[in-house]
């Protein structure tokens, strides 16, 4: 099965990350997954929900929005964040370069990547990155 439709979010009632299928009903927003007979539901935080990019890091580790990455980029390592371009219709590494300006690169001309947080619990890696 694609992971194309995978979402992640953040549980409201203890702030752990859970993995499934999105699920909006009545304004509240919910992961579920299948557990053999039954199914299993966790009200998230919308402001954390992250939908995968049906691609894996170099350790096969999926990668969904908001995941920081360091990564390479024509022999040069650098780190930033994973984020979904509508206008592009392409995922892209948003990076923080140098003097406040902002960097983009299509995934798919990254090597090396692997995910080292996300913007959620760890906003402090995209601060000060390796951008050389």
């Amino acid at each position: 099965m694609t992971k194309r439709f995978l979402c992640k979010g953040k549980r409201i009632e203890n702030g752990e990350w859970v993995t499934g299928q999105i699920l909006i009903f009545q304004s509240q927003y919910y992961i579920f997954r299948e557990f053999g007979d039954g199914v299993k539901l966790a009200k998230i935080c919308p402001d954390t929900l992250c939908q995968c990019t049906d691609l894996c890091d170099e350790k096969g580790k999926f990668m969904f929005e908001g995941d920081v990455c360091a990564y390479s980029y024509f022999n040069h390592e650098r780190i930033g964040k994973i984020r979904y371009n509508p206008e592009a219709c392409a995922i892209e590494m948003l990076t923080y370069a140098y003097a406040g300006s902002i960097n983009t690169y299509l995934l798919c001309h990254c090597d090396d990547i692997k995910v080292i947080g996300n913007i959620y619990d760890n906003p402090e890696l995209l601060k000060g990155g390796k951008n050389k």
